[in-house]
């Protein structure tokens, strides 16, 4: 029953295979892969080598990023085998049903963040399987000591510390196995010399870093000349090894709402059926009087805090936009197997408990188990509800070309000879991968990641695959001084308006996702209206606004959902633009389509006030800008709200009202400035 569940899903998994790149750090893996580079930090050193061989196997023929999702897919269903294989472990015979299992194995299987991390490429999967594995390895040592599962355990680590850093959180578990058994365990130095042997070798994939910065790869993002280096990659010191960056906030109200948002994850992908099932199986296990069994389970829950409310708290996750909630919702994935194990436990504690009623209450042999068959059938709602639920947004990514086509987007209006400086996860991976897989995009285009130009180890990179580019200062302001040397050789581009304190008389205009550096004395409004029209009448993501509008489940996948984050901004800045001109239906029409796009941003509350204003419209443009006043005191809408008192209304009377709420705004921000 468990080989042919686990076949069924691989055929699920695969028809359901999303070819391309869909948004998040996806991107950035499939680039490292095809340039044979190492991706942020940690590097995924195992995950790019494993990468690099599936890659280069052109007998399939599918793209680059969809070759790299087979990875995601084995590393799934391999988790999934394992996790049959604790069940199994930990509850045969007593509590062991293949019923209940096959059950839980497909509500797990079908659950949005195991079926979404199955289908893309991402690093997730292989972490999971590793973290499983490493489990299921220390279950097996603690209940027969034989030293070979210590061997396995220590490859496991050294090739999970070749790939991802959160793999760490299963060790605690392990440490108490260990413990608990120390006074059986008979380690020799022969055995402890093999352990240190096992390790090492796994830790050998890290030797891609070494390789990849020694060939000046395109995409590297660190100094891997030294151990030192090598750690700070491993252990994204630059991050912060258990944060998702340096600008997480550590209020402590920050960091309870994560387990709030941890909490309403759990119920929307598992439901309250999954909720009352783990509160079922922690009460048994709370009573139960099986020593054994609780030890076994203990380590279970060791777990589930550990890669869930340990980590959420302590890592604390920015809580707004998308994006940053698609970036905590990847964590979910190896806690959400450890859960599973609970749930498993809970629905055979339900299904006993039914099946203790029913004993009681029926006598008759035939409708005893009639009722039992029902209830066994009822129990598959659950694993059919999750794929009831799910197939719609993950059917969606399958030939969803969103994410590339903004990297299309990006590239294709660029003039040559031109450098493109990007900055932003979503506009940057995108690209990165349509640039690198698609050699033609490359011919007189350099694309250049600008925060990496702040790092020493860039700029050799730059030089070797660039040679015709000059990069200028070894310290100081290097994204301007790169700018100001080459401005004369190249187009440049950029998807931020970066400072130009000695380039006075240059400017950054809009022409769709990205400025262009212009001179003023070469700026052209007339030109600049005629690129914007001819950007957003050819542009690859044409009507994306209208996939909006019928509620495309695509956009139920939250990186993805990040694209339109991208769009709106051009279309912000594109209403600016025709603000400044005073053409006001067209402005209009592109602050209405940010709206669709992204209707939680402020930015889209400011241009609409300011088009009221120019409009004469000054009640309207006030009602407008108070609204996002509402939600945040930003300096753009006060200023705003002064710009309406000073240049819209007339009478003093209405000037001086104003000019009291303004003075009201200002206050309220000093003390929110104050609390923060």
């Amino acid at each position: 029953m468990s080989s042919f569940t686990l076949f069924f899903l691989l055929l699920v998994y695969l028809v359901t295979l999303s070819k391309t790149i869909f948004g998040g750090d996806a991107g950035d893996l499939v680039s490292a892969i095809i340039t044979k580079g190492f991706a942020h930090p940690p590097g995924y050193s195992l995950f790019t080598l494993l990468g690099i061989v599936v890659n280069s196997l052109n007998f399939i023929t599918i793209s680059p990023a969809g070759r790299v999702t087979l990875i995601s897919i084995v590393s799934t269903v391999l988790s999934l085998y394992f996790f049959i294989k604790i069940i199994k472990v930990l509850f045969k015979p007593k509590y062991y049903s293949g019923w209940i299992l096959t059950i839980t194995v497909g509500v797990l299987a079908f659950n949005y963040i195991i079926w979404l991390y199955a289908i893309v490429p991402e690093v997730f999967p292989l972490n999971t399987l590793l973290i499983t594995s490493c489990f299921y390895l220390s279950i097996l040592f603690y209940k027969s000591n034989k030293v070979f599962y210590l061997y396995i355990l220590s490859l496991i680590i050294g090739l999970a510390t070749s790939h991802h850093h959160t793999f760490f959180l299963v060790l605690p578990a392990l440490m108490f196995l260990l413990w608990k058994e120390r006074r059986k365990i008979r380690v020799t130095i022969f055995s402890l010399f093999i352990c240190l042997l096992m390790f090492f070798t796994g830790l050998l994939p890290n030797l891609q870093l070494i390789i990849a910065y020694n060939n000046k790869a395109p995409i590297i993002w660190g100094n891997a000349t030294s151990l030192k280096g090598i750690i700070y990659i491993l252990l994204r010191q630059g991050y912060g090894t258990f944060t998702a960056g340096s600008f997480i906030t550590n209020l402590p109200i920050h960091r309870f709402l994560q387990l709030k948002n941890l909490f309403l994850f759990i119920l929307s992908d598992f439901t309250f059926l999954g909720i009352i099932a783990f509160a079922a199986a922690f009460i048994y296990y709370y009573k139960s009087t099986n020593k054994h069994l609780k030890l076994l389970l203990t380590a279970v829950l060791i777990n589930i805090v550990s890669f869930g409310p340990f980590f959420f708290f302590y890592a604390n996750f920015p809580l707004s936009g998308s994006f940053f909630f698609a970036t905590m919702e990847r964590f979910l994935h190896g806690f959400y197997f450890f859960l599973a194990i609970f749930i498993y436990f809970g629905l055979w504690v339900i299904y006993d408990l039914i099946k203790k009623i029913l004993n009681i209450l029926i006598k008759n042999l035939f409708l005893k188990k009639f009722s039992l068959f029902v209830v066994s059938i009822f129990f598959l709602i659950y694993p059919f509800g999750q794929l009831a639920r799910n197939i719609r947004p993950i059917l969606a990514l399958k030939n969803n070309n969103f994410a590339e086509n903004l990297g299309r987007d990006v590239l294709t209006f660029t003039k040559p000879p031109s450098i493109i400086l990007l900055s932003q996860d979503t506009v940057l991976f995108d690209t990165q991968y349509i640039y690198f897989s698609q050699p033609r995009f490359q011919k007189n285009k350099i694309i250049i990641h600008a925060n990496k130009l702040l790092t020493d180890f860039y700029g050799p990179v730059l030089s070797s695959q660039y040679p015709q580019l000059k990069l200028g200062l070894k310290k100081g302001n290097r994204i301007e001084k790169l700018i100001e040397i080459n401005k004369n050789r190249f187009n440049i581009y950029s998807n931020e308006k970066y400072p130009l304190p000695n380039l006075a008389n240059y400017l950054w205009v809009p022409q769709g996702i990205l400025y262009k550096l212009e001179k003023k004395s070469a700026i052209s409004n007339t030109s600049t209206e005629q690129i914007l029209d001819f950007f957003w009448k050819n542009y690859f993501n044409m009507g994306i606004e209208q996939q909006v509008i019928n509620n495309n489940p695509i956009f139920k996948n939250l990186f993805t959902a990040d694209i339109l984050r991208a769009y709106s901004i051009a279309h912000q800045n594109t209403a600016y633009f025709y603000l400044e001109q005073k053409k006001l239906e067209k402005a209009l029409g592109h602050i209405n389509t940010s709206i669709i796009l992204k209707p939680d941003d402020l930015d889209n509350n400011f241009l609409l006030s300011k088009y009221y204003e120019i409009a004469g419209d000054c009640l309207n443009s006030q009602m407008v800008i108070e609204k996002a006043l509402a939600e945040s005191t930003d300096s753009l809408y006060i200023n705003q709200l002064k710009d309406i008192a000073d240049n819209c209304y007339q009478k003093e009377s209405e000037k001086n009202k104003m000019r009291q709420k303004i003075k009201s705004y200002q206050q309220n921000a000093k003390i929110k400035l104050k609390s923060f």
